[in-house]
């Protein structure tokens, strides 16, 4: 009756921290269950279908660019520090768990970069070589098979107060945020990758819409001097990296 199916159902969730535990227990100490929830459907559960929504997130660390000025408040030379490469970023906690940038980056082109990618596009030259060599680039008739709707591209900053040197370019720890239904491989790194080296300066933001295949890449290519468009991405490294979230369609959870 009703009583005993909500005796089961109390039962089952007071349980639940149980079955973490039980499972927490023979994962890798890099990977973290935070909440764990029952599957009541008919069907066996297939984690793998049926997804509304994946969320990744990345982390990583870096000084923000600064540049000296003279005594007319005109900008010179950058800072020696933003130079010193990223030993200065580490700290005791990190457990490789954070990229740490060797340059100094802008945070205004940061975000800038990020919200050119939000939508749905064909990432054809943010994904693995292994997955471009599938479909070569304007070789498919019918969809991309590399077109993705990112939901959300963007990126939280924080400061950093922990240097005693005031006068020092900050630090700053960013967390960016990826949402979409699925992803490609190598994606979400290359995607990390390409609005870093447009925070450094190496990369421009009109060159997303470039490398989407929006605009023509030609002369970007020749600027460059890559052969290819997806020559011109570097990937970020695999250390920042992870998956936070997934949603599926239906709902039979406990």
């Amino acid at each position: 009756d009703d009583d005993e199916v909500g005796d089961v159902i109390r039962k089952t969730m007071a349980d639940q921290w149980q079955i973490r535990r039980a499972i927490t227990t023979r994962l890798p100490r890099d990977i973290v269950l935070r909440s764990v929830r029952i599957w009541t459907g008919s069907q066996p559960f297939e984690p793998r279908y049926e997804i509304s929504c994946k969320t990744y997130v990345y982390n990583l660390r870096f000084r923000r660019m600064f540049h000296s000025s003279n005594q007319n408040g005109e900008s010179t030379e950058v800072h020696p520090i933003c130079n010193a490469g990223p030993h200065l970023l580490r700290r005791i906690y990190d457990q490789n768990s954070v990229w740490l940038s060797p340059w100094a980056l802008d945070p205004t082109l940061l975000r800038q970069a990020c919200k050119e990618f939000v939508g749905r596009h064909d990432f054809f030259n943010f994904v693995h070589k292994r997955e471009r060599a599938k479909c070569p680039e304007n070789d498919c008739n019918d969809k991309p098979p590399n077109e993705v709707d990112l939901f959300e591209f963007k990126v939280d900053m924080q400061q950093e107060e922990h240097e005693e040197e005031a006068q020092l370019p900050v630090v700053i720890n960013a967390t960016f945020c990826l949402k979409a239904k699925g992803f490609k491989r190598c994606m979400v790194r290359n995607l990390v990758g390409f609005v870093v080296d447009v925070a450094r300066g190496l990369r421009s933001v009109d060159d997303a819409s470039v490398l989407l295949m929006e605009k023509d890449g030609e002369e970007l290519k020749t600027r460059s001097d890559h052969k290819t468009l997806a020559s011109l991405v570097n990937c970020a490294p695999a250390c920042g990296l992870f998956l936070a979230k997934v949603e599926y369609t239906h709902d039979n959870f406990l």
